[in-house]
């Protein structure tokens, strides 16, 4: 899926979103990140490093009691562009 990245010159952040509103919160490297928003799909800011796999984990409320479910985020340079080109 797309994502929108930012950086700040030393952290590249991924914005990534969800297609579910039932995901609680997400951990990277042992951090917990929180969402961004209080309406709509799960949306976060995460750090992310290109070219290599992100192991995270997102807690979800879909299911009958919280569930941390594992899955592997991979950035690739080649499929990245400026905003507003295509």
């Amino acid at each position: 899926s797309p994502a929108v990245l930012n950086s700040d010159g030393e952290t590249l952040m991924a914005t990534i979103q969800w297609s579910s509103p039932n995901y609680t919160y997400m951990i990277v490297e042992d951090v917990q990140y929180d969402p961004i928003q209080e309406e709509g799909n799960s949306t976060f800011q995460i750090p992310v490093t290109l070219d290599q796999d992100i192991s995270v984990s997102a807690c979800t409320v879909a299911m009958s009691t919280p569930h941390l479910v594992e899955y592997t985020l991979h950035f690739d340079s080649t499929t990245l562009t400026r905003s507003g080109e295509e």
